[in-house]
């Protein structure tokens, strides 16, 4: 069998049945505006109520005649199996609540502003049809986008026709938050990406929505199939890894969006760092990652003492202690989160901090002018 979405309105059916089962049909199918009629010895009242014919009798086999559908409703399953074989006889479709041979199953439908779905089990677990129903909500609103994306990238050819069925099944990857951002990255003129080497966290999210861009987490288990979705586009992309310095998570990132260029590193030079800092002092302490770039060390030697994380130092001398880090990633929770307890002047990661996030984010969007 193949479930189709059949239009009834001003279609014939009839309902064989008096009762709670050909209530609910009914009811249903009045709400499509099809042409109802109903046959049963015996109605229940809020059958009359609706919008049907109603004959209080009982079935013949003349009731057919041109019909549409007829839904065999009845507590007598003698009955419904004959209606069923005089429907088939004549070619009408025929449903039945105690009929599982019938040529057309009813499906439990649940419907929201973008999404049809219907659901059977043949009869064998009707319990799981309602759960599943249920669930369906959860789907609308990154259905909603996922719509919004089709319909554009399609008026504007945005994905070659060969890559298409890939691109839009890859599509389903991307969370509400990440779908967001591409169905309006899609409106601008330049594709702005920030790629962060942790788990994105909030400030990351909302620092990368400050620049125009869509954050993507390199430590993402779908970044391989993620990112080569989002190249699809025919899109001019601007490519900023959030990294501090070169090394390893660079070149991999870099490899990664291949042949597309990408942005420096945050800190290459002294013109950032010397617009939060200013100038030395001997009391200020950099922490930073063990595998930390020798000339980023360098660099932030001009402004403070600098030691790598978990090196054991008597922090007492010091009145600025810089967690040099974006987030709060596991190396701020593994190796800094405890110095708060200890110590209040522990700074807040860069991107908590207001005046750098504005400075890095200025940064970024003078890179790609």
């Amino acid at each position: 069998m193949i479930p189709y979405l059949i239009d009834f309105k001003d279609k014939q059916i009839v309902v064989v049945g008096g009762g709670e089962v050909a209530y609910r049909k009914i009811r249903d199918f009045s709400t499509e505006k099809a042409n109802i009629k109903v046959i049963a010895p015996n109605i229940i009242e809020k059958i009359w109520s609706l919008p049907c014919v109603c004959h209080v009798r009982k079935y013949q086999s003349k009731d057919l005649k041109g019909a549409f559908l007829v839904y065999a409703a009845t507590d007598d399953r003698e009955l419904n199996e004959q209606i069923m074989k005089e429907a088939n006889a004549r070619q009408i479709l025929c449903a039945s609540a105690t009929l599982s041979h019938a040529n057309l199953r009813s499906m439990k439908k649940a419907e929201t502003e973008e999404l049809v779905l219907g659901v059977s089990t043949k009869h064998t677990y009707p319990a799981f049809v309602e759960w599943v129903t249920d669930k369906i909500k959860i789907f609308d609103e990154p259905l909603a986008f996922l719509c919004q994306i089709r319909k554009y990238i399609l008026e504007n050819n945005l994905v070659c026709k060969e890559l298409r069925a890939s691109f839009f099944k890859n599509l389903l990857l991307f969370n509400k938050s990440e779908l967001e951002n591409i169905d309006s990255l899609l409106r601008l003129p330049n594709s702005r990406l920030l790629i962060f080497t942790g788990i994105l966290e909030k400030e990351s999210i909302e620092f990368a929505k400050a620049c125009q861009a869509m954050a993507l987490s390199y430590r993402d288990e779908q970044y391989a199939t993620k990112i080569k979705t989002l190249l699809m586009l025919k899109r001019e992309w601007q490519i900023q890894p959030m990294v501090l310095s070169y090394g390893r998570i660079y070149e991999r990132i870099s490899e990664s969006v291949l042949p597309h260029p990408i942005a420096d590193p945050l800190f290459t030079d002294d013109h950032l760092l010397s617009l939060i800092y200013k100038e030395y002092k001997k009391s200020r302490l950099f922490i930073i990652h063990p595998r930390g770039n020798s000339d980023l060390k360098k660099r932030l030697n001009t402004f403070g003492e600098v030691i790598e994380f978990q090196v054991s130092i008597d922090l007492s001398a010091y009145d600025e202690i810089i967690p040099f880090i974006l987030s709060e990633g596991y190396h701020y929770k593994h190796d800094i989160e405890g110095l708060h307890a200890d110590q209040q002047y522990v700074s807040p990661v860069l991107l908590k901090q207001a005046v750098i996030q504005t400075l890095l984010a200025k940064e970024i969007q003078q890179r790609f002018l």
